[in-house]
This record gives structure tokens, sequence and C-alpha cells, in this order.
């Protein structure tokens, strides 16, 4: 589930915006953003000159499809949804920012396989129920922003960075009428948990309208 848990990573990076057209303290930007697979929309507000707070919701249809991890191949359905509480700080007079938060993830990925299955270092004939999800509830973010002016009330926002998410939390759960050792379900575990990193890069791209 490696690569569906990279998707749901670019997918909650969606989250950044930058800082363009000049705006009055207490003025509001709505926003829409696509990362590599999804769309967000954000609320920011600004509180001072330079300082500005952001929420934004993030997500994307459940989709379902093979996913690989550890020895067994899954047919696994993801489901993409969260929140990031931001904040971002002008550096200098740029267009530049520096933005920093945290991402309150909604997203898993569950997965359920059957047949003669590798669990551990014993074959099984059974069926398993795989539920993947990141370790941090609330990942922390950390990216630097651009962002143009396009006329008075309109900007494009570029960003980059990483979230941590400190890896993965794999659970295991036996649905077939064969016994599998509990000490094999945790050795798969925690192989599928080796295979994805503990964090993230990412690029977005998005436009803000003031009002």
């Amino acid at each position: 589930m490696r690569r569906t848990l990279l998707i749901l990573a670019a997918l909650t990076g969606g989250c950044l915006a930058g800082q363009g057209a000049a705006q009055d303290v207490g003025e509001f930007d709505l926003g829409l953003g696509v990362s590599s697979l999804g769309l967000t929309g954000e609320l920011r507000y600004r509180a001072t000159p330079k300082l500005r707070y952001t929420a934004m919701i993030s997500g994307a249809p459940n989709y379902r499809r093979k996913e690989e991890a550890g020895d067994i191949i899954y047919d696994a359905i993801a489901e993409i949804r969260g929140l990031s509480l931001l904040a971002d700080y002008q550096l200098g007079n740029s267009n530049f920012h520096l933005i920093g938060g945290a991402f309150l993830s909604g997203t898993n990925v569950q997965g359920q396989a059957s047949g003669n299955l590798l669990i551990g270092d014993t074959v099984y004939n059974t069926s398993i129920e795989a539920e993947v999800r990141f370790a941090n509830r609330v990942s922390p973010i950390l990216a630097l922003g651009y962002e143009q002016a396009l006329g008075d009330r309109w900007s494009l926002n570029i960003s980059g960075g990483y979230i941590y998410t400190n890896g993965i939390e794999a659970g295991l759960t036996v649905t077939g009428s064969n016994p599998v050792d509990p000490s094999d379900l945790i050795e798969e575990a925690e192989q599928i948990e080796s295979e994805v990193g503990d964090g993230y890069p990412f690029i977005t791209l998005g436009v803000t309208f003031r009002f």
C-alpha cells in the first residue's frame, strides 16, 4: 500500500497557499488548490500585514485498486479526507513566505485478501483484512510558498514542503475460518509499516480570491 499512502500525502499537501496581492488586516480569501491527484478548499484570514491563518479541508472520492503490501496483494479502498490549520508569514517584502501548521487526518486505506497467503513466515489458506493509516493523527507541515497577484483580487500560488506523518500504522484481522498465528500477524503488520517512510515532500498549485 506504499503507492496509495504516497498519493494520500500528495493530497494532504494541497493545503498550502501563498502571499500575493496586497491585503488589509481583517480581510478573507477563498482558495481552491490541486495537488497531483486531488482538490482542496480553504478559507484564509489576515491577522497582521504579514501574518495569515488558514483553515483547509481536503479530500477526494473513495477509490479502489490492487495494492501490494508485504508479500500480499490486497483489494484496497482508500478514504481521503482531512483538515489543515496553518499560519503563513511573509518573508520581507517578497512574494515568498514561510508556512507551518498541522494536518488532522481522517485518511485510511482498507484492504482484503484471500487464498494462499504468506503471512509472516508461514503460508495460510485464509482471508484477512488490513487497515492502514498515518501514525500521527496530527501531522506537522512545513513549507515555502510563493504567490503572484492576478489583478486586484485573484492570486496564483505555488508551494512546496514536507509533511511529517511518523510513518504508518497497520492492523491485520483474520476473517477466514483458518486461524493465523498472532506472531505472524504482528510480523506482517511490521513489514507493511517498514515499507513507508516517516514523511513526504510535495508541491501544490492553487488560486485564491479576496473578498
